[in-house]
């Protein structure tokens, strides 16, 4: 025996190679066998990829076993098995096995066939062949199975027995189609079996039927057998003898079965016939289709988000993945052929929504993803060998995602097409269901039938009818229901069974619907009595709306059972009543059940049970209560017990609701091995809620210790009233080793409001240890550095806590309301508003007094709203109340002590009078010590509501339901009448405030806390306004992490001081990498800010210090920002009473260093008569600065490379330049074996094809040779003796060899298998491929080339010079359309039928033929020695004729003909059709024309020519293409048929030799491509790394280039500014030279105005001449009645203002240049 298990292992491949070889011999005294076997198995994984296959080969002396195995699936793409076994014996038989099977995600499609054949041979023999097909996809199942056997066994005593079988199975799912059948038959001997099951659905009916018949013959009972006396063992007793004993007679079979022949007959049919008319149900399908519409947007923005959340983590896994595999240099083996999962377009039933197809491209998962694996190292003892530690790239078992298609992106759902609205849905009428069932035997006889009709009355009918010779089995079961719709509507059913040994019964029920009553009565009896079963039932149901609507129930069932055998008895009761009465006033409903059972199982174990249940509800106008008690328990000797106690009770009224729920359990198990579990449920849950209060509380505690789930506790309390709300949910359970918990509270009370919210999980995360990062080899565990804190072995807790604190201040500002007590009530004063005109409106028109005509008295007091107003009398609609007139005083509201609503009543229409009664409503203004403002207490006292007698409508609107009924059935509907009834109203009391209340503000604290071991996070706030307003903020964390670790303290602080409100706020930032400390204070006074102050101070080892400064005090504010390494930028800003300055400037890093001004202004109002602009600045400052930025970028850029780096290496263990660089060489060495794997790919492909290529040509060549020395006749130089000899042994080599059979193989492999590549496409195509291509293109140009030709004689016009007749294309096609569609109908008919040959069939044909020819040949191998050669050459040329003058070779021959004669008859027609209709238009020229037009004349003649030579040319190229290619077809075909003067083995040769040429270029381009493929990604690589290698300095460096660039740009653009504003200011001082000065680096700009305005700190006013100059103008322009609204008067106030802010002219020129404008 021997064995042999090869492993390998490498990153992303695993594959295990097992072989086994071994052979006996053994002999024994009287047996001896000898053998071999031989096994192999092969597995392999590799991506998304695995494959397993395997052979075992036993070769033994008296069993051989063949057997192959073949597996290969992709994950969430395909699976393929294929399962061969052949097992053989000489003394048991033959067996063969197969199985095949598919699955692929994208077709959405699985297929398995199975097929199992047997030959017996021994003591059984014949055969035995079983089937299985199986086939499923969207909308379609399709399964058939098969066994079928046909024995021969020989039995005990010299008997035979016969035995067959057939056992087939068929199931049809689809759309149009459901059908299923089961069909059996067997016979032994002459016992026989079989049915037939079958069901299917058709448009007109749905059906089933079942079939089955036996037969059987007991003669063999009838022979008599002796048994002699036998010894009893250990006893001294024998057994009497018996003789002649038999069996038929002595046992009772003869009076039983009455004949030894038995047969038995059973049929059963179920038929719906469908009725084909329908119902309208009126259903709001327009309202369902406009909410899908509607919803759809947000159904897709839902699925977009869920699709772009899956692809994230898809990704995720995708880039996991592909950075392990291009670590270890892994090639990423998954399969470059989209998975495409497809759904069908289909239609939702019933409401007809049109469902679009589906489809998207599945991502490709694999299995293992490789890990590095590390080896300690250790000493040998004894030797001290010692072993170093060795690094392994292994596979690990993972579901990685190898693929993440693009198209998922844009995956969207499918379109749902919505149909037109419409407001009903169709249901077909019901049909006539029919049932017939009938079962006949020699010992019983039953039929059945039962039919449900859709008639004028809707009936039922039932009938069993069984007659046997046994008495218990003669019955009578006879049922009928009926619906009447005659004088009313009427449902009766009526069911009895007649037997008088077993089963007794009757069931009885109506319902009946009169004009004036309602009945119903159901009654239903059974008695069963059985051997071990007793069983009485009896149920009463009555009920009718005589008196008022009653309904009782009364269920009774009792039972006993008793099996004495085994020692099982059950004795027990079930009784349930319901009782329940109804008027309109009440409503009450009560039931019981009952029941209880006791017995003993297996004569030893007891076991009791009992339930009892109470209920009941009660309703009426003032509330409702419902009560319900369940008790029960369950008990087992050895096994346990169960007890279960439930009690809910609710109470609602307007008063209040209660409701109380108590459940409570305890169970006790006991299980096998002595173990037990006791376990209990305790549950309560209380809820009352009345006006102004709500209190709930709910608690549940379970415990039932056991392996998985220890306890879970969850509590939930809820309170709430005026002074107090809370709310308190907390929980905690015990899952496996997770311990989850939670706390939440809320709580509301005078003092405070506070939530709080704690939640903690404990458990394990070891799992860490094991996820390695690639290219860093460290696991997340050691990363994130989980050994400070904890360990592997403990649990680690993740605990968050958040609480927010208000305490409230009891503090606040009250506004009462102007209250007057009298001894009847109280009074409101309001006290009285007018509104002023502001005082600059009511100053305004003194000023222009002439500008309008407007009376100073107008603008006083607005006229005041009316105090008061009267209501008249009014009354309410839909009820009696007449409000009287009342008048209403806002300035006195007077609130009585008592008010009184007098009687009313609501009516509404078709509904109840609701009658109110008189009611004091009671209003009491108080102030206790307790409550801090006074409020007004309103009570309404308790009262009753009546609501009066009503009878509910028959009709609403026009619908009359009288006449609906009348439809169903000859009956009215009953008047329902409602009494009167009492609502009860309670008191009720409520407070409303006396005045308006603000509280002030308290203090608000809010905390945040999480914890866990690697990460600890606080944040706490605090905003306290009881005294002075404090805010502060202290936040902290802490991390193993460093650089996630940082402290945060902030506070700000408000004081009043001088009536000036100041605040300032302090901060700290502390962090390792940094530092910051900032102040800021405000100081307000009203709406000004005199004060405002910032300091902010940054430290930083890491990148630069910085401070910044902003000081606002009275007139002057300064700001400036420094540091050590830039310097310091500043602004100052200086305001005095008539001058503003201000400064831009700069100072160096040195603290000696002097301020450098880059700008500087200053505004002035020192001249009255003018504004004086000044402003200063240094040129060369912007340059500087650039200049400045340049120096400091690397620096800056180093800055932030090493704090990223330093953080990098120390948790990462290397940095970031070492990673990059052993990222590339894994990425390059991974790279060069895709590159080696490929090329050696590469090489075995082109080797194969060239071997196949090459024996296509040898093996016709054998053929033919062989074919000829065989078949053709050579008698006259061939010695027929040698030939007799000779046949025999060529012959047999012939035929065994089946060289024939190997070429068709060859040929269907060469079509199907081989592809070629075509120049200029990038798929390849089979042969059979190519040949349809070649027939549809083929195809497509003939009706292309025709159409054209067509198109273009139609669209053809030529006008006939010198008449106004031209002659037509479509006049002219009409000759020739004809033959045109004929001869392109029969080129199409041709070349269809040629492309609709089945090669592979037609040459599997030929094989099978073949096949056939040489079995019949073998059958006759043995006859043909004695068979003389004239008869053996007679049947070989019968054979050779049969071959070559088949219906396939001939039908290939006459397709290729009748093609070739076809197209060149028809394209000689059409040439001569052509050329006939070029006469007649040259005769028709001649005819019409004057010669003597010449120049028309010869226009024509070139237009004709260019026609004629155009068609001829389009006509001849046709022709000759299927001349020469229908031509080289049709020889082609005729060379491999026929093999004419060897052409048939040239052809072959020379497609051998192009085939062989392919290969040779495809194998050279694939391996050029794969080396540039090789050198163009490691050059990418490397270019990659380098010039992220390279990107700092090169970030540098541009960003130098940048700022030098930024700098020479901003310096041109300073210049093209300067050089324009010189240019502007040198043509503006040429024209205001007195108010313009400029300098080089200064301006001073000089504006006039026409204010008044001597200091910045007030308003600028218009001086007193120019208001006094613009009144008169204006008074002018009124008199001379320019209108105040047209845009002239517009313009004119425009020029006005003008002129007298120029100063230049007097009023009287103004006014004359006025004049002239008008």
């Amino acid at each position: 025996l021997q064995n042999e298990l090869n492993t390998m292992v490498e990153a992303g491949k695993l594959s295990v190679l097992s072989s086994g070889k071994g052979n006996w011999k053994w002999v024994c005294p009287n047996f001896s066998d000898e053998g071999t076997h031989e096994s192999n198995m092969k597995f392999i994984l590799k991506g998304s990829t695995i494959e397993i296959s395997g052979s075992n080969k036993v070769n033994d002396k008296y069993v051989k076993l063949d057997q192959n195995l073949k597996y290969e699936s992709g994950f969430l793409s395909f699976a393929s098995l294929d399962l061969q076994s052949d097992a053989s014996s000489q003394y048991i038989g033959r067996s063969i096995i197969a199985i095949k099977g598919t699955g692929r995600i994208d077709e959405m499609k699985v297929l398995l066939t199975a097929t199992h054949n047997a030959e017996l041979s021994g003591r059984a023999t014949g055969t035995i062949s079983n089937s299985l097909s199986f086939m499923i996809k969207p909308f379609e199942i399709d399964l058939s199975t098969s066994n079928n056997g046909n024995l021969k066994v020989a039995l005990p005593m010299k008997l035979t027995g016969k035995i067959e079988f057939l056992n087939k199975y068929a199931l049809i799912l689809n759309s149009d189609t459901q059908q299923v059948s089961w069909q059996v038959n067997g016979r032994f001997n002459q016992y026989k079996y079989s049915h037939i099951l079958s069901s299917g659905n058709t448009e007109e009916n749905i059906e089933a039927r079942v079939a089955m018949n036996g037969e059987a013959n007991l003669e063999f009972l009838n022979s008599p057998i002796t048994i002699p006396e036998l010894p009893i063992p250990y006893t001294s007793a024998k057994t009497p003898e018996v003789k002649d004993f038999s069996l038929w007679e002595r046992t009772g079979l003869k009076n039983f079965l009455k004949t030894t022949k038995q047969s038995f007959d059973l049929n059963v049919k179920l038929q719906y016939k469908k009725n084909k008319d329908t119902h309208a149900i009126p259903f709001p399908l327009g309202t369902l289709y406009d909410t899908i519409n509607q919803n759809m947007k947000v159904l897709n923005k839902r699925f977009e988000k869920e699709r772009d959340n899956a692809i994230a983590v898809l990704m995720d896994s995708y880039n996991k993945a592909k950075a392990e595999f291009e670590k270890y240099k892994v090639e990423n083996s998954v399969s470059k052929v989209p998975t495409i999962f497809r759904i069908t377009g289909y239609t939702i039933p019933i409401i007809n929504i049109e469902v679009s197809p589906f489809t998207a491209e599945l991502p490709a998962f694999g299995y293992v993803v490789p890990k590095e694996i590390r080896t300690p190292s250790f000493m040998i003892p004894v030797i001290g060998f010692s072993v170093p530690t060795y690094t392994l790239v292994l596979p690990s078992l993972e579901m990685p995602v190898l693929h993440v298609p693009t198209t998922l992106r844009r995956l969207t759902l499918p379109r749902f097409k919505l149909p037109s609205a419409q407001n009903y849905i169709l249901i077909p009428a019901m049909g006539d269901l029919i049932y017939d069932f009938s079962f006949k035997s020699n010992v019983i006889s039953l039929t059945t039938t039962a039919g449900l009709y859709n008639q004028t009355d809707i009936a039922a009918r039932f009938s069993t009818a069984c007659t046997s010779v046994i008495e218990a089995l003669k019955f009578n079961l006879d049922g009928t229901t009926s619906l009447t719709r005659q004088r009313g509507l009427k449902l009766a059913t009526a069911l009895s069974l007649q037997n008088n040994v077993y089963v007794e019964g009757s069931h009885q029920s109506s319902i009946t619907f009169a004009k004036k009553n309602i009945e119903a009565s159901v009654t239903t009896a059974a008695k069963v009595t059985a051997p071990i079963v007793k069983l009485n039932f009896k149920q009463e149901l009555t009920g009718n709306t005589k008196s008022k609507p009653t309904v009782s129930s009364n269920i009774n069932l009792s039972y006993e059972v008793n099996d004495a055998t085994y020692g099982n008895t059950a004795k027990g009761t079930v009784v349930n009543t319901l009782s329940l009465e109804g008027l309109t006033n009440y409503f009450s409903i009560e039931t019981s059940t009952k029941g209880e059972v006791s017995g003993v199982l297996l004569s030893k174990t007891k076991f009791s049970g009992k339930m009892d249940k109470d209920a009941s509800a009660y309703l009426n106008a003032n509330g409702a209560r419902s009560t319900m008690k369940f008790e029960g328990n369950s008990k087992m000797e050895g096994v346990g017990s169960i007890d279960i106690k439930e009690t809910l009770a609710i109470e609602a009224s307007l008063k209040r609701v209660y409701a109380v729920w108590d459940l409570t359990g305890k169970n006790n198990f006991k299980f096998i091995g002595g173990s037990s579990s006791k376990g209990t449920q305790n549950s309560k849950a209380t809820l009352e809620m009345a006006p102004w209060s709500l209190l709930a509380n709910a608690q549940m505690q379970i415990t039932q210790p056991n392996t998985f789930l220890d306890a879970v506790s969850q509590s939930v309390l809820l309170s709430l009233s005026c002074e107090n709300q809370k709310l308190d949910w907390n929980g905690e359970g015990h899952v496996s080793s997770v311990v989850l918990s939670h706390d939440f509270k809320m709580a509301n009370t005078k003092e405070e409001a506070r939530v709080d919210m704690t939640g903690s999980v404990q458990g394990h995360v070891a799992f860490l240890k094991s996820i390695i990062l690639p290219v860093y080899d460290k696991s997340v565990w050691d990363i994130l550095k989980f050994d400070i804190t904890t360990s592997a072995d403990k649990k680690q807790n993740f605990n968050s806590t958040a609480s927010i604190v208000y305490t409230k201040n009891k503090d606040g500002f009250f506004f009462p309301l102007p209250v007057d007590r009298l001894s009847d009530g109280v009074v409101i004063t309001i006290p009285q508003m007018n509104l002023q005109v502001p005082q600059w409106i009511r100053d305004l028109p003194e000023k222009v007094n002439d500008l309008r005509n407007l009376d100073l008295n107008d603008f006083g007091v607005l006229s005041d709203a009316p105090s008061s107003f009267v209501i008249p009398e009014f009354k309410i609609p839909f009820t009696t109340l007449q409000v009287p007139s009342y008048t209403v005083d806002f300035s006195q509201i007077k609130v009585p002590k008592k008010l009184t609503i007098v009687p009313f009543d609501i009516t509404l229409p078709a509904l109840p009078k609701v009658r109110f009664p008189k009611v004091d409503i009671g209003a009491r203004y108080a102030m206790l010590e307790e409550y801090k403002i006074p409020f007004f207490e309103v009570s309404v006292p308790k009262f009753e509501a009546t609501l009066s007698e009503y009878t509910l409508p028959k009709s609403i609107a026009e619908l009359d339901f009288n006449e609906i009924t009348k439809k169903i059935a000859d009956f009215e509907l009953p008047t329902i009448t409602i009494p009167e009834q009492k609502i009860e109203f309670p008191p009720l009391k409520l407070n409303l405030p006396g005045g308006l209340y603000i509280p002030a503000f308290g203090a608000l604290t809010g905390s945040i806390k999480v914890a866990s071991p690697i990460y600890t996070e606080s944040w706490s706030a605090t905003l306290d306004a009881t005294g002075a307003l404090e805010a502060s903020i202290d936040a902290t964390c802490k991390s193993t992490l460093r650089f996630l670790e940082y402290d945060l303290d902030a506070s700000v602080t408000s004081s009043l001081e001088d009536s000036a409100l100041k605040l300032t706020a302090k901060g700290t930032l502390s962090h390792s990498d940094l530092s910051a400390e900032w102040q800021e204070d405000v100081t307000f006074n009203g709406l000004r800010l005199p004060g405002h102050s910032v300091r902010v101070d940054i430290t930083s080892p890491t990148f630069s210090d910085l401070q910044i400064r902003c000081q606002h005090d009275g007139n002057k504010l300064s700001a400036y920002v420094t540091s050590p390494s830039t310097g310091t930028l500043g602004l100052l800003l200086e305001k005095d009473t008539s001058l503003i300055r201000g400064k831009i400037y700069k100072r160096g890093p040195s603290s000696s260093g002097k301020d450098v001004a880059i700008l500087k202004s200053e505004i002035s109002l020192k001249n009255p008569e003018q504004i004086q602009f000044k402003t200063n600045w240094k040129e060369e400052a912007a340059a500087d600065m650039l200049t400045g930025m340049k120096d400091r970028v690397p620096q800056m850029s180093d800055a932030i490379y090493n704090f990223v780096d330093k953080y990098h290496h120390e948790h990462l263990g290397m940095d970031m330049k070492s990673a990059s660089l052993k990222m590339k060489s894994g990425m390059q060495n991974s790279i060069d074996k895709v590159y080696m794997v490929a090329s050696r790919k590469i090489d075995d492909v082109d080797r194969n094809l060239r071997v196949a290529a090459s024996k296509a040509g040898d093996t016709y060549q054998d053929i033919r040779i062989k074919a000829e020395q065989m078949y053709q006749d050579q008698a006259a130089f061939i010695d027929y003796t040698q030939i007799r000899a000779m046949f025999p042994d060529t012959s047999s080599n012939f035929f065994h060899q089946k060289q024939i059979n190997d070429f068709i193989d060859a040929v269907i492999k060469f079509l199907k298998a081989t592809k070629f590549q075509l120049p200029g496409q990038t798929k390849q195509y089979t042969g059979e491929e190519l040949y349809t291509m070649a027939i549809d293109e083929l195809i497509a140009k003939t009706q292309q080339y025709s159409d054209a030709l067509i198109r273009y004689v139609s669209d053809l016009e030529v006008p006939v010079p010198g008449t106004d007749t031209s002659i037509q294309g479509k006049q002219v096609i009409e000759q020739i359309k004809k033959i045109l569609k004929e001869l392109q109908a029969k080129v199409k008919k041709a070349l269809n039928t040629l492309k609709k040959i089945d090669w592979e069939r037609k040459l599997k044909q030929l094989n099978d033929f073949m096949q056939d020819m040489i079995q019949k040949a073998e059958d006759t191998f043995e006859t043909v020695k004695a068979i003389k050669y004239e008869s053996i050459k007679m049947q070989a040329e019968e054979i050779y004729k049969n071959v070559v003058q088949s219906d396939q070779v001939a039908e290939m021959l006459q397709y290729a003909s009748f093609l070739r004669e076809m197209s060149g008859r028809a394209f000689g027609d059409l040439s001569e059709k052509l050329q006939g209709l070029l006469i007649y238009i040259k005769a028709l020229r001649e005819e019409y024309l004057d010669p003597n037009i010449v120049g028309w004349s010869v226009k024509y003649y070139e237009v004709e020519e260019k026609v004629i030579e155009l068609v001829s040319l389009l006509v001849n190229s046709v022709k000759e293409f299927f001349e020469k290619y229908g031509k080289e077809y049709y020889d082609l075909v005729s060379d491999l048929v026929n093999d004419a003067e060897g052409r048939g083995r040239l052809k072959v040769k020379e497609l051998s030799a192009d085939v062989q040429d392919k290969i040779r270029d495809w194998s050279t381009t694939a391996k050029e491509q794969a080396a540039e493929y090789n050198v163009y990604l490691k050059a990418n690589i490397q270019e990659a790394y380098t010039q992220l290698f390279d990107s700092y300095e090169k970030f540098i460096a541009a960003a130098t280039r940048v700022i030098e660039l930024t700098t020479e740009k901003c310096n041109s653009f300073m210049d093209y500014i300067i050089e324009l504003f010189w240019s502007t200011v040198t043509t503006v001082t040429n024209s205001y030279h007195q108010y313009v000065s400029i300098r080089k680096g200064e301006v001073k700009i000089d504006v006039a105005h026409p204010f008044k305005w001597q200091s910045f700190n007030e308003l600028p006013e218009l001086r007193e001449d120019v208001i006094s100059k613009k009144v008169e103008i204006v008074k002018k322009l009124i008199q001379d009645g320019v209108d105040q609204s047209s845009k002239k008067w517009e313009e004119l106030q425009s020029f006005i203002d003008q002129q007298l802010s120029e100063g230049k002219l007097t009023v009287q020129q103004i006014i004359e240049d006025i004049q002239q404008r008008l």
